[in-house]
This record gives structure tokens, C-alpha cells and sequence, in this order.
């Protein structure tokens, strides 16, 4: 059982010495992990790497809603995909409550607004606004038929690594597509094309959905917020996904060294 700590406080300068960013292929500011982030889940990547081979599928995973599920799945990827030659695939597969786009699209507002602060000292000129951050139809355009995958695809400044967002998918159709044989197919298919696929799936006690789309992989990471997760919580958790092989547990916003109790209810087989 593998372990990274993702601290609130960072260290400024070893974040700026190791910090990875994600762009899109024309140069738009997509995110960036700091160095803190890097160093935890690079850590965690490569104790997988040396214990046995890293699974195909991965579900990244947490008990409640908004302990950071996709910030984390996101730097998995993108530290994976930074370190090694291997092809990496992002799904979010959270319709409940998607993360993806928001987030990426958040980065991407805040470092406008900084050049726009900066430019009106300098430039005032209308032809030097960004391009606003495309939205993608997502999973859920790819499973209605509405759009293809490589339509539905997010690309990034990263050959190797390509990110698909969940879209928006009314309510009555979600328990269907989370257990059908057209997701299913999907994934496989995506699995063909990537050699480490990284599934974003929605809390494990909001909906018995999620149970459905963690199964989809091999294998899950667990996502603990501190401050926000209890011990029954996570235990109950567990409990609902435990047919499913754990590789470790991310302490989100870690403020302090990982407590014993999170130790004792992760599997250690």
C-alpha cells in the first residue's frame, strides 16, 4: 500500500523547481501542479512501478463529494504522462457533479485575468485577447451519439496525455449509461489506445452509480480530504468497492503526517 501526501502549504521554491503545467497544443494555460503535488504523486507512481506493473485502469476514488477527486486524478495523469513515454488517458466519468472543465477552465480565467492586469500598463489592444478554453461534448456526447471521441478529446501540451471531460447528461439516463454495455465498450476500446487509462469517478456514498463506474478498472487510489472525511465515511467506502484491488490512498490538503486510523482500514494485501 502506497502512500502521497498532497500538502496545503507549499514550499515555494521546490515548487517552482518541479512544478509540471499542462497547456493546450496552441499554448492556452490549462493547469499546474506545484511541486509539493509532483513530488507526492511521483512518489506513488513510481513505488507501483517498482513493486509490479501498473495497471491498465484506474479508478480514482473517494467517499464524499469534493475531496479533490479530479485535482488529483488530473496530476496522476499529467505527472505520469511528463515522466514516462507511455500513453495516457483521462475519463471523467462523474456526471453528478463534473469537475473537469470547471477546473481546467478556472486555471485558464485566473492566468487571463493576471495578463490583462498586466497588459492594460502596456497594451490595450483588442487583437491581443486569449481564445477562450473550447468545451468539449464529453463522454456523455460520445455514448448519445452526438459527437466522436476524437471530437470529444481535450489535447494538451503533452503528446502523450489526452483528457476526456464527462459532459452533461440528463439524470434519468445516467444509472443507465453507468452500467451499460456502451460504456463498457468504450472503456475497453480506450483502453486499446492508452496504456494507462485513469478513470475521475463520483463519490463512492452519493450514488450506487459510482460503485458501477469504479468497477470499469483493475484497480483504485483512494482520495482522503483531511477535515472532511471520517473514519465511518471512509469505512462504509470501502466497504461498497472491496471486490476492487487498492493501490494507495492521496491525503488531499495534508496538514500533518498521515494518521493511523487511515492506515488500519486501507487493505495492506
Amino acid at each position: 500500500m502506497l502512500n502521497a501526501l498532497i500538502r496545503k502549504k507549499k514550499a515555494p521554491t521546490t515548487a517552482l523547481k518541479s512544478a509540471v503545467a499542462l497547456h493546450r497544443p496552441d499554448g492556452q494555460p490549462l493547469i499546474v501542479f506545484s511541486g509539493d503535488v509532483v513530488d507526492a504523486c511521483r512518489r506513488m507512481v513510481t513505488g507501483l512501478l517498482w513493486r509490479e506493473a501498473f495497471p491498465s485502469r484506474v479508478s480514482v476514488v473517494s467517499a464524499l463529494r469534493g475531496e479533490g477527486v479530479t485535482y488529483v486524478s488530473l496530476a496522476l495523469a499529467a505527472i505520469m504522462a511528463h515522466d514516462m513515454p507511455a500513453k495516457i488517458g483521462l475519463v471523467e466519468l462523474n456526471w453528478w457533479s463534473p469537475g473537469m472543465q470547471k477546473l481546467l477552465s478556472s486555471q485558464h480565467q485566473h492566468t487571463v485575468s493576471e495578463k490583462e492586469k498586466r497588459r492594460k500598463k502596456t497594451d490595450a489592444s483588442p487583437n491581443m485577447e486569449p481564445t477562450n478554453l473550447s468545451v468539449s461534448p464529453g463522454l456523455a456526447g460520445i455514448l448519445t451519439r452526438k459527437s466522436s471521441i476524437e471530437e470529444a478529446l481535450v489535447s494538451t501540451n503533452l503528446p502523450n496525455l489526452s483528457l476526456l471531460p464527462a459532459g452533461d447528461l440528463p439524470i434519468a439516463q445516467r444509472p443507465i449509461f453507468a452500467r451499460s454495455n456502451e460504456l463498457k465498450d468504450l472503456i475497453d476500446r480506450l483502453s486499446q489506445e492508452y496504456d494507462h487509462l485513469f478513470l475521475d469517478v463520483p463519490a463512492i456514498l452519493e450514488s450506487s452509480d459510482a460503485i458501477a463506474a469504479a468497477s470499469l478498472s483493475e484497480a483504485a487510489v483512494v482520495v482522503v480530504q483531511q477535515g472532511v472525511t471520517t473514519t465511518n465515511s471512509l469505512q462504509l467506502a470501502l466497504d461498497e468497492i472491496r471486490h476492487m484491488s487498492m493501490l494507495g490512498v492521496v491525503m488531499n490538503k495534508n496538514r500533518i503526517h498521515t494518521p493511523k486510523w487511515l492506515y488500519n482500514l486501507i487493505p495492506q494485501e
